[in-house]
């Protein structure tokens, strides 16, 4: 079974739900900060767009 954090539907980009956790790092990394972990999750939002084809 495979997942998808983000996937273009016509016109639309339909994005999973995004976590605080860092896509570089090895496992599961959630900052011990909040405002750390939300930035991070909007950033995690940001590349799954982009990489479904977002602009």
């Amino acid at each position: 079974m495979s997942y998808s954090q983000a996937v273009r539907v016509g016109d639309r980009i339909e994005c999973s739900g995004q976590g605080g956790w860092d896509p570089d790092a090895r496992g599961v990394v959630v900052p011990d900060d909040i405002h750390e972990e939300i930035a991070q999750a909007f950033s995690n939002v940001e590349l799954a767009l982009r990489s479904a084809g977002g602009k």
